[in-house]
């Protein structure tokens, strides 16, 4: 079952990002590991500098990686992203963890409203 969505997944993901304007998107594939949710893989031909990270943001937004998508990484396009061993050995001879990747923010927090603000101090136990 994780195969079918795997590749369902990852079919909707592409097209979302090219139909968002990103050029040069390769492959996309969501890897079986955590129910083809949690790791998406982006292989894209490099035209510009902030190319990768357009096509994360895009690729972490689109509809079909919006639920429980923990990590999407983008690489070049001479890494095959259906194999998780090229991708994992991309990510770790390719890349310096201090300067070279970013997170964001988790989506779809909110700050406190009205109705539920935060008490100035903690209930007393």
């Amino acid at each position: 079952m994780a195969r079918y969505r795997a590749v369902m997944r990852s079919a909707t993901i592409r097209q979302n990002v090219m139909n968002a304007g990103v050029p040069g998107v390769q492959q996309v594939w969501c890897h079986e590991v955590g129910g083809a949710r949690m790791l998406h893989a982006v292989s894209i031909a490099q035209r510009y500098p902030g190319h990768a990270v357009q096509a994360a943001h895009i690729a972490a937004q689109c509809g079909a990686s919006a639920y429980a998508s923990k990590y999407i990484v983008v690489v070049d396009d001479d890494v095959d992203v259906t194999n998780l061993d090229h991708l994992l050995w991309a990510m770790l001879t390719r890349t310096d963890p201090r300067s070279r990747s970013s997170s964001s923010p988790a989506r779809g927090i909110r700050a406190p409203t009205r109705r539920c603000r935060r008490s100035a101090a903690p209930p007393a136990t």
